[in-house]
């Protein structure tokens, strides 16, 4: 599924692009979104204490994202297991290829310890990986 948002002045450094952290920013946006578009309301879920927390981060930025740009992610579903959640995106800015991402999540609960994911989201998130 793809994203678009655009670069403001508060997402640059001082040499005017993309601070290197604020990726992952744009990478939580684009997960969030994606879940929303399938009926998956985190925040309601965090009332019910069940999260997901990023347990591995894999990035690679290739080309510089400057003020006033606009930033497409395109996120995919990498893998499903019991209690874990696998994302790849890709980021573009101009037709161009600006950086490549892997996040590994986990599903936790209020106790933080790993839990099964929520049937609900199962469902949801199945369907988009086989959508086309």
């Amino acid at each position: 599924m793809r994203f678009d948002y655009k670069i403001y002045y508060e997402d640059t450094d001082a040499a005017g692009v993309v601070y290197f952290a604020n990726y992952l920013k744009f990478l939580e946006r684009a997960k969030t979104d994606l879940m929303s578009a399938y009926g998956i309301n985190i925040a309601e879920w965090h009332k019910k204490f069940i999260f997901l927390a990023v347990r591995k981060v894999n990035i690679r930025y290739r080309k510089p994202v400057e003020f006033g740009d606009i930033l497409t992610v395109d996120i995919e579903i990498k893998s499903i297991k019991k209690a874990s959640i696998q994302y790849t995106y890709c980021l573009t800015a101009k037709e161009i290829v600006v950086c490549e991402a892997e996040i590994d999540s986990v599903c936790m609960n209020g106790e933080k310890k790993p839990v099964i994911i929520p049937k609900e989201w199962r469902t949801a998130l199945e369907n988009i990986s086989i959508d086309p």
